[in-house]
């Protein structure tokens, strides 16, 4: 099962333990930034988004 964290940066001081969200899922990916033309590639493949404050510009439709 694969997750991503859109944008890392603006929640990540050094000073956050990740390894939970390492941990929970096969695969993770963290990217420290995402721009609005980038949202739906990176989270087509993924089961689990999180995001602080990345808007993708257009509306998404999810499909459970």
């Amino acid at each position: 099962m694969l997750g991503v964290f859109l944008d890392k940066e603006t929640v990540d001081l050094g000073d956050i333990d990740f390894s939970a969200l390492d941990n929970s899922l096969t695969e993770f990916h963290y990217y420290p930034a995402t721009q609005p033309e980038q949202v739906v590639e990176r989270i087509v493949p993924a089961q689990v988004v999180i995001s602080n404050k990345v808007l993708s510009g257009q509306p998404l439709r999810v499909v459970v």
